[in-house]
């Protein structure tokens, strides 16, 4: 597992050692590099697994997430991060576990 601050740093990293499954934050970065660019991005170029995670309310924020490529979306509370609830960090992580024994690993 890897992580990254921002948009920049995913680009670097996702470079030298792209993933099967990424779990990743629409608000990632406050620039155009954020997380919904980032999976635009990638449906062009990989076929990865994409597990978004917002704090936003919007029922439209998550719907426009599935839209552009992401597989998956979880809501987290906001000003928490995901593993502060227990219920919240269940979801993502059975998600990938079942993307992955799907996919054979």
């Amino acid at each position: 597992m890897i992580g990254v601050a921002n948009g920049n740093e995913f680009r670097v990293v996702w470079a030298e050692q792209p993933a099967d499954i990424l779990i990743l934050d629409i608000e990632l970065g406050a620039n155009q590099d954020n997380g919904s660019a980032i999976v635009t991005s990638l449906r062009t170029s990989s076929h990865c697994g994409i597990v978004m995670v917002t704090a936003r309310r919007e029922t439209n924020e998550r719907l426009t997430g599935l839209g552009i490529g992401a597989d998956t979306i979880f809501k987290t509370c906001k000003h928490r991060r995901i593993g502060d609830n227990p219920y919240q960090s269940f979801a993502p992580i059975a998600v990938v576990t079942s993307s992955n024994r799907q996919m054979g690993f």
